[in-house]
């Protein structure tokens, strides 16, 4: 953030407004919060007004924001673990079947039919993992 300041400094010591250093800057760092500030900011320099008062409730939403992000990443860790359950789970049981009954798997692994399947399972077990990371990952954004 020194090194975006600074460069705000020096472009308005070469003569750009204050606007125009201000909407550079927003647009280099694309955050909500920055662009709160930015905008704040431009209000108080237009109209005037409380800039304390504005730079107090731009970082209790902030605080408001980081706590609501981080609630939910913990809520939606349970759906993290049931992709890594699932996505697990056909590799867990086809090795411990094949320890304890080879004869049960040794279809898969010798008829082309059996071959298939596994590949289609695997295939399906992958598919599903990666859709299962999709919606986890929307849901943290």
């Amino acid at each position: 953030m020194g090194e975006a300041f600074s460069r705000i400094r020096s472009q308005l010591q070469c003569g750009l407004s204050l606007n125009d250093a201000l909407s550079d800057f927003a647009l280099r760092y694309p955050l909500a919060e920055l662009r709160m500030l930015v905008l704040g900011l431009r209000i108080a320099q237009d109209l005037g007004g409380p800039l304390p008062d504005l730079l107090e409730q731009l970082a209790a939403n902030s605080r408001a924001r980081l706590r609501l992000r981080a609630r939910v990443k913990a809520l939606s860790s349970e759906a993290r673990w049931s992709g890594w359950f699932l996505a697990f789970l056909p590799i867990l049981l086809a090795a411990g079947l094949s320890v304890w009954r080879p004869e049960h798997m040794a279809i898969l692994w010798s008829d082309p039919r059996g071959q298939a399947l596994s590949l289609a399972a695997v295939a399906l077990s992958l598919l599903g993992s990666l859709w299962m990371r999709h919606l986890v990952q929307q849901v943290d954004r």
